[in-house]
């Protein structure tokens, strides 16, 4: 009972029948109909005005909607081998994140939270978490997402080795595309293999969409980043398209093939 309300709210885990006889009715709040869980609210003020603490339970409003959420609890050390490994993956992510955020890449999830309940944290996470495995390592670089889709990745995006420092990114040039300004400007992000979640920037040279392509150099001092994201953000900031990824040295392998081949023919032909 809340004195300041006069009201009393009623948690239960399962459908129940009150004092009445009536039947509880299904709680508004997403949370709690996501668990399964309804409320019953007897108050002589409108229900949407409450907010507070009620038992183990904390009720707040979000973004113009009414959720509810439990108090925090001790932390429990995992019980369980599942468990050990999700808290690795979990830890991961938190380290993962921090990265992004050193090269500004966090307040495009941020403004992919908008007009949602959930933080630009959350869709982060739900975004890359497939991407680790259980000792949480990256097992798949393809399936990290640096970005959310805010704007339009063009389509057509290919990568050439010029040499093995030089690159060339194209794509194709589509006037009047939906959610994509001729203006929006080419980010370049390099990752490398191990634990260390450390993007380093490329210098893209200015590229913009209505260019078509961008030649880029990879400096010595990461040559030995294989994982390339590339992607487009807004001029004025804020919004972001999906990241594209590609293997440098898958490229690199086959380049260094390629002038094998040459090689080997020249020899012949001599």
């Amino acid at each position: 009972m809340n004195d300041k309300t006069d009201s009393c709210l009623v948690v239960y885990s399962k459908t129940k029948i009150n004092e009445t006889g009536k039947s509880i009715f299904q709680s508004p709040f997403p949370a709690v109909r996501e668990h399964n869980t309804f409320l019953f609210m007897k108050s002589k003020k409108n229900f949407w005005d409450f907010s507070g603490a009620i038992d183990d339970y904390i009720v707040y409003t979000r973004r113009g909607q009414k959720c509810l959420r439990r108090k925090p609890r001790e932390p429990k050390l995992p019980a369980s081998p599942g468990q050990v490994a999700q808290q690795e993956r979990m830890a991961s992510i938190a380290i993962f994140y921090q990265a992004l955020k050193e090269v500004g890449i966090y307040p495009y999830w941020q403004d992919a939270s908008k007009g949602h309940l959930a933080h630009g944290y959350n869709l982060l996470v739900k975004a890359n978490l497939p991407a680790f495995n259980y000792e949480g390592l990256i097992c798949d670089f393809a399936k990290l997402q640096l970005t959310p889709e805010g704007l339009r990745l063009p389509d057509g995006m290919m990568l050439d080795a010029e040499t093995d420092s030089t690159w060339r990114l194209s794509w194709a040039n589509t006037p009047c595309t939906p959610h994509a300004l001729s203006d929006d400007r080419l980010r370049l992000l390099l990752m490398r293999d191990g634990d260390t979640f450390d993007p380093e920037e490329l210098d893209a040279g200015g590229a913009v969409r209505a260019d078509g392509e961008a030649r880029f150099r990879i400096p010595e001092g990461v040559q030995d980043y294989p994982h390339l994201y590339a992607f487009f953000c807004s001029r004025a900031g804020g919004k972001s398209s999906k990241s594209r990824y590609f293997n440098i040295q898958c490229f690199i392998n086959n380049l260094n093939l390629k002038n094998y081949g040459t090689i080997q023919k020249h020899a012949n032909y001599k």
